[in-house]
């Protein structure tokens, strides 16, 4: 049986993943066009409605969570009856992506900065946004960071404190053993 249309209950939330609201933020009902054999819905406009990104010089973390409760109907307009609904869970950034890389790319689970060096001026502090859910500890110069998340969206992106003058950054994953990324610090000489 071919597919005829999707209903989605869109959810966008802060807090605990536990704390779904009751209500979804959007009802989504798209038909499939005739010459297409797939469905395809763009929801990252949807979800920035609830990203309010500003900087006040406090590092929070701006991530939500997403749940999209998907139905399918056949060419009868009746729901299938195996694997339907779907759910399908998400953590929201608000962020970009070049031409090259499709559709919403994903940013990478660790160090949310792809440059292998970062420049710093001399005998200053910096930071590194981090996805908390991808990484069990930082080592900058031998010194650990054990990185936590309960779960809450506003743990999702930490930042790091670079401390001056520092030299390498390692980024570790949740085991704490394997190495993800390995980033440079480079000093600017103030003149």
């Amino acid at each position: 049986m071919a597919l005829k249309r999707v209903e989605i209950d869109l959810y966008i939330w802060e807090g605990l993943i536990t704390n779904q609201p009751t209500t979804p933020q959007y009802e989504i009902n798209k038909s499939r066009i005739d010459t297409h054999n797939n469905i395809t819905v763009e929801i990252g406009e949807l979800v920035r409605d609830y990203l309010e990104v500003s900087f006040n010089d406090d590092y929070l973390s701006q991530t939500r969570w997403v749940r999209a409760v998907v139905e399918y109907f056949t060419q009868a307009d009746e729901p299938y009856t195996y694997n339907n609904p779907q759910v399908f869970d998400y953590v929201a950034t608000d962020g970009y992506g070049y031409f090259e890389d499709g559709t919403n790319p994903e940013l990478s689970r660790h160090a949310l900065i792809s440059a292998d060096n970062i420049y710093l001026p001399e005998n200053t502090i910096g930071k590194l946004p981090i996805f908390a859910e991808g990484v069990g500890k930082v080592t900058i110069d031998s010194v650990d960071t054990e990185i936590t998340d309960n779960g809450n969206t506003n743990q999702k992106i930490q930042y790091v404190t670079i401390p001056q003058n520092s030299g390498t950054i390692q980024v570790y994953d949740t085991d704490d053993s394997t190495l993800l990324k390995t980033i440079k610090v480079k000093d600017i000489k103030n003149d």
